[in-house]
């Protein structure tokens, strides 16, 4: 069985892991991102990177690449009535800030920015897919994990720091045996994709606030946006199966005021709150979903865990290729 050696081992490799690879990129540690998948991730998500988070992502010398991707900039958010009546404009145009705007693409390119960036440093090294992996021991100075590779070859591989990037199922949280609770929400979130008849050069976030529910069209880049709509599960599959008539009616028939010229189906989000007790468990560290899953009406679960990952970024650039693990455990814990 081959033997590789690497100083973090970063399990996931979407929007969390690759982060954390661009944000070490100059650290001179070695990182490898490990992943079942190589394909891109759900478009479902969010896609926005709010003020602060452009400020990070400047500092990391990589804000450019977004733009370079395809980025655009958005004012803000206004609310209104389901009838089109303003209820609150919020805007951060005006605002005496670094970037005063929000920087939003589409949601599958989000990590494959990040991950091309950090592949261009030698010191980051990705292998996806795979077909699983297994942690063989835990000693004094490594963790050592077995990668099952897509040809039926296991590799082994020794590392200081590993680090679940795999979301709220984390294959690591469970192995590690870290605690957690978590809350399924009632309503799912369909999702639409569509082109908006009106033209909105500050592309605007909008949200219609109905009398039981709440639509939000959310830009997307090259003039299109996404629809988000909570919905009860016994209404799933007559979502699903909706024709683009029927999509249209019912959009018409939530919000009066809001006309598109075309709209698909793009699939049901179910919400899940997660929230784990302790983020680190000796050189152990969990970072995003797998750690706190949050609702994405209530919170900003991508911009949170890339000021996380800052964080645990500027502690883990004092861990050297020389430092015993005991001291990267401290470190990660003064991280939590």
């Amino acid at each position: 069985m081959d033997s590789v050696e690497t100083d973090v081992l970063i399990v996931g490799a979407g929007i969390a892991g690759s982060a954390l690879a661009c944000a070490l990129r100059e650290s001179g540690l070695r990182a490898l991102l490990i992943d079942k998948s190589d394909q891109p991730l759900d478009t479902a998500r969010g896609d926005h990177l709010q003020p602060y988070t452009c400020e990070l992502l400047q500092r990391w010398g990589v804000l450019g690449d977004f733009f370079d991707a395809g980025a655009e900039m958005r004012s803000g958010a206004i609310w209104y009535t389901n009838d089109g009546e303003c209820l609150l404009r919020s805007s951060v145009a005006e605002l005496d800030i670094p970037h005063p705007y929000f920087a939003f693409i589409n949601h599958e390119k989000i990590a494959d920015v990040l991950l091309s960036a950090s592949l261009a440093y030698n010191n980051v090294e990705v292998i996806r897919p795979i077909r699983n992996w297994w942690l063989e021991s835990d000693d004094s100075d490594h963790y050592t994990v077995k990668v099952g590779l897509p040809d039926g070859v296991d590799q082994r591989v020794r590392t200081k720091i590993i680090v679940g990037a795999d979301g709220r199922g984390s294959r690591l949280r469970n192995t590690l045996a870290f605690d957690s609770a978590s809350h399924r929400y009632e309503r799912g979130i369909v999702v639409l994709f569509a082109m908006p008849e009106d033209d909105d050069p500050e592309h605007f976030l909008r949200v219609y606030l109905g009398p039981a529910s709440t639509t939000s069209v959310i830009p997307r880049t090259g003039g299109g946006c996404k629809i988000g709509i909570p919905v009860t599960q016994k209404e799933f599959a007559d979502w699903r199966r909706a024709s683009q008539i029927d999509l249209k009616a019912r959009l018409r028939e939530q919000v009066p005021v809001l006309q598109v010229s075309s709209i698909r189906f793009g699939d049901i989000y179910s919400p899940v709150y997660l929230h784990t007790e302790q983020w680190v468990k000796g050189a152990a560290v969990l970072i995003g979903d797998a750690c706190h899953a949050m609702h994405p009406a209530r919170s900003q679960g991508m911009n949170i865990s890339i000021r996380c990952i800052d964080v645990l970024a500027g502690l883990l650039g004092n861990v050297g290729s020389t430092v015993p693990r005991k001291d990267a455990a401290r470190l990660l814990s003064e991280y939590e």
